[in-house]
């Protein structure tokens, strides 16, 4: 595990997790860099090319990489109604 160093035009699909110290306890995020892309990452980075042990180590700490994010919700915005009230007798 790193601190602080890049991820930089790897050879290969390599996958990482960041941690918020060198314990490993606290995933901040995860993802993985392909050719051609770099990372730059404050965090403490652990790195592999197997998807398997990348996964494995997420699974860990209870995290599925490939669950979708749940869908957003919408708020609802209050209308002010502009309608004028007459005052019919």
């Amino acid at each position: 595990m790193s601190g602080n160093i890049p991820i930089d035009n790897p050879a290969v699909r390599t996958y990482w997790i960041a941690y918020g110290n060198d314990s490993e306890d606290d995933v901040k995020s995860y993802g993985y860099v392909d050719p051609q892309q770099k990372l730059y990452c404050k965090w403490f980075i652990d790195e592999t090319i197997d998807e398997d042990e990348w996964i494995a180590e997420l699974a860990k700490h209870g995290i599925d990489p490939f669950t979708p994010d749940p869908p957003r919700r919408r708020k609802r915005v209050k209308q002010k109604s502009n309608q004028i009230k007459s005052n019919e007798n």
